[in-house]
């Protein structure tokens, strides 16, 4: 019984970590009957953003077609009174006032018909957003919207997965660099170049990455190279689009289509971070002090947090802050270290868990439930001047669910970053005793954790 509750419990968290970032752009309030039938709605773990209120109507949430549809990445056409939307080959169309809708050109029955208020077509936010292959779930008055399309968090940029391999920036030989495209069960690989890219993916074909601070476009027929951009610091990938920050104006955030052309800045001066994209919107970091929301339909951007976060997942941000602690008799200050979990609606705060005394925590992201960081492990280093200070080397890999229990270390080995995959965690060491300068990329399944 207790198995199958905590199997149920990661189901639903894993559902909901999917779908809520384009809803975290802002909240909606929805309500009709009364003030009191507040619904936040989150899109891929970002807030919604709307000027127009959804409402409740017989138990049934009414949203603005086309703010749900864009928002889905889908496209909206009008020929009065009928209303079409397609994405990824689906085509809904629906008939104002009418409790019929197709699908796919199959008649299906709607709960509630699409109504004209104020100027603006409202339909069943749950039956459009299921027609194209998204993921609803209730909870606390809450609805996630969770897309078929996988969110963008990668931040490592030594890995990037597709249908049928991997690619890994400087795979077993950190020494020479070099990019190799690894088969799924890591025991072949080939080599794509003989130097360190970072960032790389592979898009219709050809491949980018970035190369000396350039944004590089490999045409892997010719194996010619074009460069799209320089002063490029961070490269992520969505839909038809490159997002990456440049130096420019001390972080400059982008979009770029990948023929190099339609390029856009969507946020200028001290972007630090992009921290999660979705089909509706992007999250990223400012001046390392609060975290912004950028909704691709509106242009509009607005503050979801007044720090940066370390992730995002399930409508809440993670973030870790300090306690002091004095010990009597010792000179050093000593810190705890505490991760929080933040509701990106609500504002609320509760603390998850904290390390012991002086150990970090660092790199935090969250999956199916679970959040998982690597430790910073303390030492006290003397100064020639016979000081004391703590300085940190890095630790283990650790996992601990999402509401502070089952707290376990994954690894022995001290690990300088790591990236999840399909099946498992894969993770790179830094050099040990014997190995020289050598980094040592490993992997675990996330079978083997149970």
């Amino acid at each position: 019984m207790l198995v199958s509750k905590k199997k149920n419990k990661i189901a639903s968290l894993q559902w909901a970590s999917l779908l809520i970032i384009p809803m975290l752009c802002t909240f909606l309030f929805v309500s009709r009957a009364s003030a009191a039938d507040n619904i936040n709605i989150y899109i891929d773990d970002l807030p919604m953003v709307s000027d127009t209120k959804p409402y409740l109507e017989q138990g049934t949430t009414m949203t603005p077609i086309r703010f749900v549809s864009e928002q889905l990445g889908a496209s909206v056409t009008w020929k009065d009174p009928q209303i079409t939307i397609n994405r990824n080959g689906n085509q809904v169309t629906l008939t104002l006032n009418k409790k019929t809708a197709q699908v796919n050109g199959k008649e299906v029955n709607l709960n509630m018909a699409p109504q004209l208020k104020s100027g603006r077509t409202f339909v069943p936010l749950r039956f459009v957003s299921e027609a194209l292959e998204s993921k609803v779930d209730y909870k606390n008055s809450k609805v996630y919207i969770y897309s078929s399309q996988k969110a963008i968090t990668d931040k490592s940029g030594i890995f990037y997965e597709t249908d049928n391999s991997y690619f890994i920036a400087g795979y077993q030989n950190q020494d020479t660099g070099g990019l190799h495209k690894v088969t799924k069960d890591f025991i072949n690989s080939d080599e794509i170049s003989p130097e360190y890219l970072r960032f790389a993916r592979q898009i219709n074909g050809d491949m980018y990455y970035n190369k000396d601070l350039k944004l590089i476009k490999l045409d892997m027929t010719t194996k010619e190279e074009t460069v799209l951009d320089t002063n490029v610091t961070f490269l992520s990938s969505k839909g038809e689009w490159l997002y990456y920050i440049t130096g420019e104006e001390s972080g400059t955030l982008i979009k770029l289509k990948y023929d190099g052309t339609s390029k856009k800045v969507l946020s200028k001066g001290g972007v630090t971070s992009i921290d999660k994209i979705t089909d509706a919107s992007i999250a990223y970091s400012v001046w390392g002090q609060k975290t912004m929301c950028l909704d691709f339909s509106t242009g509009k951007s607005q503050q979801i947090a007044d720090k940066p976060l370390s992730a995002i997942s399930g409508g809440y941000g993670y973030y870790v802050e300090t306690t002091n602690h004095k010990i009597n008799g010792d000179s050093l200050m000593h810190l705890y270290y505490n991760l929080y979990r933040l509701d990106l609606v609500t504002g609320q705060k509760s603390k998850v868990f904290t390390e012991s005394l002086d150990t970090q925590i660092k790199d935090v992201q969250v999956h199916n439930g679970w959040i998982y960081y690597i430790t910073g492990i303390p030492v006290v280093i003397t100064t020639t001047s016979g000081g004391k200070y703590i300085d940190y080397n890095s630790g283990s890999l650790n996992r601990v669910f999402y509401d502070g229990s089952q707290k376990k270390s994954l690894t022995d080995a001290k690990i300088a970053e790591y990236v999840f995959f399909d099946k498992g965690i894969f993770y790179r060491q830094f050099p040990y005793e014997g190995n020289g300068s050598k980094y040592t990329d490993k992997h675990l399944y996330f079978d083997s954790l149970k």
